[in-house]
């Protein structure tokens, strides 16, 4: 099985597109297959969509109330997660994934 490669990055808040775009650069830059992202600062209502970046699917919790909060998980559109089961916290604080994973094979 190949490689895969983690990061995870506390990045106190991603509300500003320009910061958003330098976060992405830099798990860009680091080939990160999996991103877990801590104090995204999204509330349930507002998270932006995430899209021309290297990651095909995400998990995000959220906030109603504090902006302080929020989690996100990216998966490579490489990594191929089979999702068995997610817990989702309404608060922000955490989300949990279950599922198998495997490598697509890269061109």
């Amino acid at each position: 099985m190949a490689s895969i490669k983690i990061i995870s990055y506390n990045v106190r808040g991603l509300n500003s597109p320009s910061k958003r775009g330098q976060v992405i650069g830099f798990l860009r830059r680091n080939k990160a297959d999996i991103c877990l992202l801590q104090e995204t600062h999204f509330k349930k209502q507002k998270i932006p969509t995430m899209n021309r970046t290297p990651f095909s699917i995400w998990y995000h919790s959220g906030s109603d109330t504090k902006a302080s909060k929020g989690v996100s998980i990216g998966l490579s559109k490489h990594v191929n997660l089979t999702l068995l089961d997610k817990c989702i916290d309404t608060e922000g604080r955490y989300i949990f994934i279950k599922g198998t994973l495997g490598t697509a094979m890269l061109p």
